[in-house]
């Protein structure tokens, strides 16, 4: 009896796994249609590159989202963070970039662009969970 509870538990955990894996952000959808369009190296970096700008469009409407619900202590608070992320997202992104033009190659050249893309879509997510967490307290 104990050993057919713990099957079934192991196969929902997977078909849970396997379901919310599927599931895909439009934005991370979008890039996969631009590359899809044009899978140069050209074509690749662009796609990067605009998705990087949904993710920038999308992590400011959850910042002002954020800011709508916030009292006035924890409003400048969440500025002085995003400052602070803001000065991180531009050193990080000459780091990738000092990183990147030391290899040779053009396959790098999307990579280095997916890098920095990943980074604004991570504030972004990030952004969007701290006003999910605050908007159904």
């Amino acid at each position: 009896m104990k050993h057919s509870r713990f099957i079934i538990v192991i196969v929902i955990l997977f078909i849970s796994t396997v379901c919310f894996a599927q599931v895909k952000h439009p934005i991370d959808k979008f890039e996969e249609d631009e590359i899809a369009k044009d899978s140069t190296t050209a074509g690749m970096a662009n796609a990067s590159v605009k998705a990087r700008e949904k993710w920038d469009a999308e992590m400011n409407k959850y910042y002002k989202l954020l800011m709508s619900i916030l009292d006035k202590k924890s409003k400048e608070i969440l500025k002085t963070s995003q400052k602070a992320w803001v000065e991180y997202r531009d050193k990080e992104f000459k780091n990738i970039q000092n990183i990147y033009t030391q290899l040779q190659g053009t396959m790098y050249i999307p990579m280095e662009s997916q890098d920095k893309t990943e980074i604004v879509k991570s504030r972004a997510l990030e952004l969007k969970a701290y006003y999910e967490l605050l908007k159904n307290k």
